[in-house]
């Protein structure tokens, strides 16, 4: 049986700004998440009911997170986040 994950104030602060970051790209992209246990986490971005990309078997929420940023990021590489939204956690 997979390990429960606990969450202190830090990795709620690194979900606060993850999650943050996904509503910004959700203004270009839908993204349908599926959150199950531990290395079975997956997402299917799509744009105008066209699907673009699928990860999947990302070992936890805040890695198919990661991912899923890190792919808008590379699509778009003149974007520039709004105020606030540009900081990074310093402990991650």
């Amino acid at each position: 049986m997979a390990k429960e994950k606990t969450y202190n104030a830090s990795s709620l602060f690194t979900m606060g700004m993850l999650m943050g970051k996904i509503e910004y790209w959700q203004l270009k992209y839908q993204f349908s998440f599926q959150f199950w246990p531990d290395g079975e986490n997956n997402v299917y971005i799509s744009k105008d009911g066209v699907e673009l990309r699928s990860m999947g078997g990302r070992g936890c929420i805040e890695d198919i997170l990661r991912d899923t940023i890190q792919w808008c990021e590379k699509a778009n590489p003149r974007f520039a986040y709004p105020q606030g939204l540009e900081i990074t956690n310093p402990q991650s």
